[in-house]
């Protein structure tokens, strides 16, 4: 499952992309791709610290025994040999083994070119095929992050609630926002 791709197609602006799983090879790729991605600052959890290769060796390894344990999906998109884009899910444990966990980081000059919407379907098509227990994803989204909310609910995602000023945000107390879809 690690080596296979998933899908191929065409950005909006002519670019050739590749889906597919995480895999060994990864690790210095998905090192560049989130610490370039916290270094923007975005609506991601990190806000500018780096990973070191020692980390980021670590949890592609977790990730990588987590997918052959069918408790998680991780996909890239790659551009040019470069990785753009990762989505993951990763099931819950214990009563809440049935949902799982969802999360999408594009790097700034590859959105706007619909592969957030791409990217989602194949994870949640991947999540259906790949992990029996799943019946419901969910995710949390900062409340500021209009961009997401829209990509999310055009994809079938509500929100189910909000935790009042839960995110520190650039000095300032945001809402988080959480949605979940059933896929039972």
């Amino acid at each position: 499952m690690n080596d296979k791709i998933i899908k191929t197609g065409i950005t909006k602006i002519g670019e050739t992309y590749t889906i597919r799983y995480i895999n060994e090879n990864d690790v210095n790729g998905l090192l560049n791709f989130i610490n370039e991605i916290s270094k923007e600052k975005t609506f991601i959890l990190r806000q500018g610290e780096q990973l070191t290769l020692e980390e980021e060796q670590e949890f592609v390894n977790k990730q990588l025994k987590a997918i052959k344990e069918k408790i998680v999906i991780h996909l890239v998109i790659e551009i040019n040999k470069k990785i753009v884009a990762g989505a993951q899910l990763n099931l819950k444990r214990f009563v809440n083994s049935h949902v799982g966990h969802m999360g999408i980081t594009i790097l700034k000059n590859y959105r706007d070119q619909g592969l957030g919407r791409i990217l989602i379907n194949t994870l949640i098509n991947e999540a259906v095929k790949n992990l029996p227990e799943l019946k419901i994803i969910d995710l949390s989204v900062f409340a500021i992050n209009e961009r997401a909310k829209h990509l999310y609910q055009s994809v079938g995602f509500t929100e189910y609630g909000r935790l009042p000023k839960g995110i520190k945000y650039k000095n300032e107390y945001i809402d988080e926002i959480f949605m979940y879809k059933v896929i039972i």
